[in-house]
């Protein structure tokens, strides 16, 4: 009995040494992803890096779009009582928030030569810091497109989202009468329901 108990014993203890080797092994594998995930962030070169997006702006069809948040939720500057769909101002924050540059050309030729000089369209963006960025949107390149900052001459190549972007007008941002009745519709319920009670 003394035997098969000291038996039992060293088959737990062996099997708590292999599990915690490959809990060992596992969380090593997780941090190793995490470090390369990190290194390949770094080795990224942004057109734009900034904070929390309260406003941005963009010229459609001869009309310019200025979106701004307050209080968590968009607003179209010029007229607040325009109802937006958020999420999908949400996505367009966070896309002019971080730009990724595809590639930076060195010994560009002049701006006019990519259509930065006098550019297809304009960008501006304004963080929770006050930090404002322009970003000028040129010629096509390939699927990509060319753009700068505003004030720089260094030309970059990206993709071709932010033109996308802008293609959108103020229809397409704008809540459908229906969407905007039922919303009012589920936030009136509760009210209802509490004067019935």
């Amino acid at each position: 009995m003394k035997k098969q108990g000291k038996t039992i014993l060293a088959g737990l203890l062996v099997l708590c040494v292999l599990g915690g080797a490959y809990v060992g092994i596992g969380y090593n594998k997780e941090q190793q992803a995490a470090k390369a995930q990190a290194a390949e962030d770094a080795a990224r070169d942004y057109l734009t890096d900034m904070g929390d997006v309260t406003y941005f702006s963009y010229e459609n069809d001869g009309e310019m779009l200025e979106f701004e948040k307050e209080d968590g939720t968009w607003y179209y500057a010029p007229d607040h009582s325009v109802s937006l769909i958020q999420s999908t101002l949400d996505s367009m924050a966070v896309d002019v928030k971080k730009i990724e540059i595809t590639r930076t050309l060195e010994g560009a030729d002049g701006l006019e030569a990519y259509g930065l000089s006098e550019p297809v369209n304009r960008i501006t963006i304004r963080d929770t810091d006050g930090n404002t960025q322009t970003v000028l949107l040129g010629n096509a390149a390939g699927d990509d497109i060319y753009a700068c900052l505003d004030g720089q001459e260094t030309v970059t190549v990206i993709g071709s989202e932010l033109q996308s972007m802008t293609e959108k007008t103020l229809e397409d941002l704008t809540e459908m009468e229906t969407e905007v009745e039922s919303e009012v519709s589920k936030q009136e319920a509760p009210e209802e329901q509490e004067t019935s009670s």
